[in-house]
């Protein structure tokens, strides 16, 4: 067990942050490429649960291992946040630049097409 926490703890915790941010960069962007219709909306919806997923997992790690006293546990739970907004703020864009209509059937759970809403 002593053993499995050393090496826990020899990769910080911001890189591991760092590669699994861009990791699902990619993933996102390239499900956002498919093409329009069905294999659109279920693409989509993937997408949503890759960064459903990658929320989840980072959400309850602010620093790791805990930091000894008040200010610091203050100033990671700061920089957390911080990152996972920018988290957010660039899933959010790339749904801006994605077809909002597929995009919002998706989101909804639904796999209708976008063709009623396109104007």
């Amino acid at each position: 067990s002593g053993a499995e926490a050393d090496v826990a703890s020899s990769v910080p915790l911001h890189e591991v942050k760092r590669v699994a941010e861009l990791a699902v960069r990619r993933i996102c962007a390239h499900g956002m490429t498919a093409p329009q219709g069905a294999a659109a909306a279920s693409r989509h919806a993937e997408v949503f649960d890759v960064f459903r997923r990658h929320v989840r997992l980072f959400q309850p790690l602010a620093q790791q291992p805990p930091p000894v006293d008040a200010r610091g546990a203050a100033a990671a739970g700061h920089v957390h946040s911080g990152w996972m907004g920018k988290q957010h703020r660039w899933f959010a864009k790339l749904l801006e630049e994605s077809d909002a209509p597929a995009v919002a059937a998706a989101a909804a759970g639904g796999g209708g097409s976008s063709d009623a809403n396109a104007g």
